[in-house]
């Protein structure tokens, strides 16, 4: 979403967005501590213009000094909007329990500081310089011999070097604790004065795909044996698992269910 802060191929950033939706492109990020993840879809016969759009962005990209405050003010708006959502309690639960830890999914306005979108551009081309280790999947109505001759032709300029991502140490204080907090919402995606309660538990587990295989299976067994518990008295519920390199964590979030979903 840093794209509003930048211009490509001569263009701002929403009307480099808008010129992919138009043509049926549809393009999300998504970052971890080591790399840069870009998918999305595009219709079969626009392969060559997606693949275009993104050598402009990796190579044709530049700093918007009218963009900040629109943006600022954009995201100030979204983050309030969002207070009443399961992400919205999220970055609430996250907060409390370690207030410290810099690699939170979620944005805060603290850190929207007038050198972000310098920040972000530095951080683009240090990405897009070190390819070495990247790897480009597609699935699709394609032909081999002339997508490879596309691939060729539209990002083979690329630059692959040779530098391997090393995941950064993170030192951050957790919150021991037991905190019960009980809150009435003006509103909420509940409905007006309905009963939610919302649980996090959180620790810090050596990152690897056996402990990260493991938790996801326990989050699943978790959840269904929330949801039957819960069913009898008219609730349902939700469980998010995420493994954050470092540390892994359980949100539930419970909340009665609607009304007309119920028994007579």
């Amino acid at each position: 979403d840093m794209l509003p802060l930048l211009k490509v191929a001569g263009m701002n950033g929403s009307e480099f967005s808008r010129m992919l939706r138009d043509n049926g492109i549809t393009v999300s990020g998504k970052l971890s501590q080591t790399d840069l993840r870009l998918s999305g879809c595009a219709p079969s016969s626009k392969a060559s213009l997606l693949f275009k759009a993104l050598l402009s962005f990796a190579s044709s990209r530049e700093v918007d000094p009218d963009a900040l405050d629109n943006y600022r003010s954009a995201e100030e708006l979204r983050i309030r909007e969002r207070r009443t959502t399961d992400q919205g309690l999220q970055e609430v639960l996250d907060s409390t329990m370690c207030p410290d830890y810099i690699y939170l999914e979620h944005k805060q306005l603290k850190n929207i500081n007038d050198d972000l979108p310098e920040r972000v551009n530095d951080y683009l081309d240090h990405q897009f310089s070190n390819l070495g280790n990247g790897v480009i999947v597609l699935v699709g109505d394609l032909q081999k011999d002339a997508l490879q001759k596309l691939l060729c032709h539209s990002i083979g300029d690329l630059k692959a070097g040779s530098q391997r991502p090393v995941r950064p140490k993170t030192t951050y204080e957790f919150r021991d604790l037991w905190l019960t907090t009980t809150t009435t919402a003006d509103r909420s995606r509940f409905g007006q004065r309905q009963r939610s309660v919302s649980v996090a538990i959180s620790a810090r587990i050596p990152f690897n795909t056996e402990n990260s295989v493991a938790f996801k299976l326990a989050g699943t067994a978790l959840e269904m044996e929330i949801v039957r518990s819960m069913a009898s008295v008219g609730y349902t519920a939700d469980v998010k698992v995420r493994d954050d390199m470092d540390r892994l964590t359980v949100n539930v979030y419970c909340r009665p269910c609607r009304s007309e979903g119920l028994p007579a």
